[in-house]
């Protein structure tokens, strides 16, 4: 089964893991592209991803651009880049698109109450410290 979160227009974060549930999002901006993930999607709130510097985004992936739009969201306190090179060595390919962000749940995440800036409480991540997830929005297009 393949959830399209573009129908719903749903935002969060997809944990990668096995599930059964496969999700995916129209991104890229006007590139409309449609990958797909297996996992567990966790609803983020608010409009963090309002002003994007991945807009209309689709290629390669970048840690520094990750870097830059997690701070700008300030979703860095709970998410890092990937590490490239270890996925360069498997040979598999990491793309970076505009609604498609790979990162990783931190393994430091701060112990705090939900406020504003804060999307969702972050006793909902923790459980994930150190996996690898998706970040998707509402796409521009």
């Amino acid at each position: 089964m393949v959830i399209d979160l573009s129908l719903i227009t749903a935002h969060g974060i997809i944990i990668e893991m096995g599930t059964g549930i496969k999700w995916s999002n129209q991104v890229g901006g006007t590139m409309c592209a449609h990958p797909v993930v297996e996992g567990l999607f966790i609803p983020m709130c608010g409009g963090w991803f309002w002003e994007d510097t991945l807009c209309d985004r689709y290629g390669e992936y970048d840690s520094s651009l990750v870097a830059t739009f997690l701070s700008q969201t300030k979703l860095d306190r709970y998410f890092r880049p990937v590490d490239t090179l270890v996925y360069e060595v498997m040979e598999i390919p990491l793309i970076l698109a505009e609604a498609w962000v790979k990162v990783i749940v931190r393994d430091d995440i701060p112990n705090e109450i939900f406020d504003d800036d804060v999307p969702f409480h972050d006793s909902n991540l923790q459980q994930f410290a150190g996996r690898t997830g998706i970040l998707t929005y509402l796409n521009s297009d």
